[in-house]
């Protein structure tokens, strides 16, 4: 997945990061925290992966994010 903040930061997840029977990492997307929605300076969207130290993963204010087939991208690079 390729998630782009409204700044224009992109970040981008594998499948291990996202699916839990493939590893420990977990890659969130977060909308509200304790039941409110999330501060216009954070939100709409938030990405959250609970052990990145540095924090290159965790985006405000997400407008985008985008499910990616890299074999689809590998045969548009081939034509």
């Amino acid at each position: 997945m390729i998630a782009r903040a409204s700044d224009g930061v992109i970040a981008v997840f594998t499948c291990a990061e996202l699916m839990p029977q493939m590893g420990r990492t977990r890659g969130f997307v977060a909308w509200a925290v304790d039941g409110a929605a999330l501060p216009a300076d954070e939100g709409p969207l938030r990405s959250v992966v609970g052990i990145d130290v540095k924090g290159s993963q965790s985006l405000r204010q997400v407008v985008e994010a985008r499910v990616v087939d890299v074999r689809e991208v590998e045969a548009r690079r081939e034509r």
